[in-house]
């Protein structure tokens, strides 16, 4: 702040219920800089998810000896949000047709799974499911690990261009928490997003968002995406080579094995946990940060 020689304040804004004839400001919700979403950002999100929309149309009406009837079928039930019904829809209406056509088969059923990792879509789980019910266990579970990992890797680099406006919009607080957990473990990073993607303390669908956006690198991320989901992906296909036999996607998922999953989670980040134990309250700071900037 600077006083002129007649005494007058400058360098910083007159509050705006001073000024006639002007709107109040309305309170900030973050105070990190560039989270405004401009026509610019909007672009960077929506082109990619027109582009991703036509390609998979263009696959589901050019798969080769398929019956319009069946062609529906599969269409209405790969329609967000997914359930155990329709994996087992999905699941009986392409059994026959993947035997003879299986690349094809493979190609829509990776290209909607790539979609939903990527736009933050739900029914991956069921789509895991599907791949162990149609591919068997070897093959599903290899497709299911390169298509989570292709996703979560477009997610990551389109949110290098939308994911500040999106997450600090969305989640500000878990934002700032997140950040402060990552630079206090950047020389344990691989580890911590296994131990993130291992155990249930964040969604995936934040830790593929908010990365980028608080510096996460995209090896570590790459990395610990591929090793962390490796259980639950595991879990899914063996689960989906019994499809009929669920009644409930939560089947997957008793208290033991939960509990087996974070102390995987805390036993590999156990040298960093030593030293810093992990804080994902997301208390909101917003208040104290606008008095700071307000001084």
């Amino acid at each position: 702040m600077v006083t002129t020689r007649r005494g007058t304040d400058i360098g910083s804004p007159a509050p705006t219920d001073q000024v006639p004839g002007k709107l109040k400001w309305p309170a900030p919700t973050v105070s990190e800089d560039g989270t405004e979403f401009t026509a610019k950002t909007f672009l960077y999100l929506f082109v990619p998810f027109v582009v991703f929309v036509t390609y998979i149309g263009a696959l589901f009406y050019t798969m080769p000896h398929m019956e319009d009837a069946t062609r529906g079928a599969v269409i209405d039930a790969v329609r967000p949000p997914h359930s155990l019904k329709d994996a087992v829809v999905m699941r009986d209406v392409l059994s026959d047709y993947a035997k003879e056509n299986e690349f094809h088969v493979a190609l829509v059923v990776s290209s909607v799974y790539v979609f939903a990792q990527c736009f933050a879509v739900p029914g991956t789980l069921t789509l895991s499911l599907l791949c162990g019910a149609l591919f068997g266990f070897y093959k599903g579970l290899a497709m299911v690990m390169a298509v989570n990992l292709t996703g979560s890797s477009l997610c990551y680099w389109v949110n290098t261009k939308v994911g500040r406006s999106l997450a600090f919009r969305i989640w500000p607080a878990k934002v700032r928490a997140f950040k402060r957990e990552v630079e206090k473990r950047r020389s344990n990073m691989i580890n911590y997003i296994f131990f993130l993607r291992v155990t249930p303390f964040l969604p995936n669908t934040f830790i593929n968002v908010a990365s980028p956006v608080v510096h996460v690198p995209y090896y570590a991320f790459a990395i610990g995406t591929v090793t962390g989901t490796f259980p639950n992906n595991f879990i899914a296909v063996k689960a989906g080579m019994k499809l009929s036999e669920m009644t409930s996607v939560s089947e997957l998922y008793d208290p033991q094995t939960l509990a087996l999953f974070v102390g995987l989670g805390f036993l590999v980040l156990l040298p960093a946990l030593l030293t810093s134990p992990p804080d994902f309250s997301s208390q909101e700071e917003d208040s104290k940060q606008i008095e700071d900037k307000s001084k």
